[in-house]
């Protein structure tokens, strides 16, 4: 037994006793495990399909919850399985599974959705497990069996850990999802506050719930390059772009790109990027404009050049086409547009490697 903690240390003779918190326990070590081994094993799927970013506002929503179970390494890991098992298990017993997996998901969504919005991409525990210390200790004012966990003890070591957080974020030496942790504190606080309290109090606390709820989504949405601490808010952006370049939805990808180069114009790999959406969508004059911007901005990459050279004897061959007889026409047509399609995969796998790059320097 730890002194502030009520409920034993993880055995395997407890599974069935408790479902729910040995099942995010084990999730988590896979899923960070998984994620640690990426680059050192080649696994069929990348485990960034599941980790929090823009993706999840724009049709892939299970990335609010799937990304609670990656860590950045073994330190957080270890401390958030540590909080979470105490107040998973205590929960568990409490309330049941089922009201604990359902304050679970809520908790998750909330301070990813908050980290994203404002900050870096949330990952981990950390909001959940602050979501259910403000929960239990709230409820703790009236019903004794909370108060026998959350002590005063307890409360120091999470506020020890919450600025130890912040401190090395900001010396760059954990990417720790500060926002998350706020988030999911006063968002566990509510939710305490609702069970507690009356009719009346409950109706203020939907409201405060609603407005934060809302505060979020349009943060995350149209505030994003407003509130994006420290930018990153065209990395967003570029990469609904390479998604919508993916599925061959070239107008959107011009939207996205264009919308990452309004933010960041310095940004060649933006301005490429960008000439890619508009040569297929037919626009030559502005990819070639975008190619030219790519090329001044960093002459050092050869695909940026290579392009450019592409577009211009593309639009020399139309010249051409065009002061010869109609009868020609459709046979030199032909070859042209035969040419894009054999250079798609490696301007494909050029975007793809760019904007990977730039995620991870996010």
């Amino acid at each position: 037994m730890i002194p502030f903690m009520s409920t034993p240390l993880p055995r395997f003779q407890t599974i069935r006793e408790y479902p729910l918190t040995w099942s995010v326990v084990i999730l988590s070590l896979l899923a960070t495990l998984w994620k640690i081994n990426q680059q050192l094993v080649e696994f069929p799927i990348s485990p960034k399909l599941f980790e929090m970013n823009i993706l999840a506002w724009y049709g892939e929503p299970w990335r609010f919850v799937t990304s609670m179970f990656f860590h950045e390494g073994a330190v957080p890991l270890v401390i958030n399985l540590f909080f979470w098992w105490m107040f998973g298990t205590f929960l568990e017993k409490q309330i049941g599974a089922l009201r604990t997996l359902a304050m679970m998901l809520w908790l998750a969504t909330l301070s990813a959705a908050g980290q994203d919005a404002i900050a870096t991409r949330s990952i981990g525990l950390g909001g959940v497990v602050y979501g259910q210390f403000a929960f239990i200790g709230l409820m703790g004012m009236a019903r004794p069996a909370y108060s026998l966990l959350v002590d005063r003890s307890l409360a120091m070591v999470l506020g020890i850990w919450f600025l130890a957080s912040i401190f090395l974020t900001v010396t760059g030496s954990l990417l720790a999802p500060n926002v998350a942790h706020l988030v999911g504190f006063l968002s566990g606080g509510l939710l305490g506050w609702a069970v507690l309290f009356g009719s009346r109090q409950q109706a203020i606390i939907a409201f405060i719930a609603m407005v934060l709820h809302l505060g979020i989504f349009m943060g995350a949405t149209y505030g994003r390059p407003f509130l994006k601490v420290g930018g990153g808010a065209d990395n967003d952006y570029n990469t609904l772009g390479r998604r919508a370049y993916d599925r061959e939805e070239y107008p959107a990808a011009v939207k996205f790109f264009s919308k990452a180069v309004e933010l960041q114009p310095e940004k060649a790999i933006w301005h490429y990027n960008l000439g890619l959406a508009y040569r297929k969508s037919g626009e030559p004059q502005q990819a070639k404009a975008a190619f030219e911007r790519a090329v001044s901005l960093d002459e050092s990459k050869s695909q940026f050049h290579d392009m450019l050279k592409e577009m211009e004897k593309e639009q020399e061959a139309e010249l051409k086409q065009s002061t010869k007889p109609d009868s020609d026409e459709s046979g030199s047509q032909e070859s042209m547009e035969e040419s894009p399609e054999e250079s798609n995969a490696e301007e494909s796998d050029t975007t793809e490697d760019s904007t990977g790059t730039e995620e991870r320097t996010n």
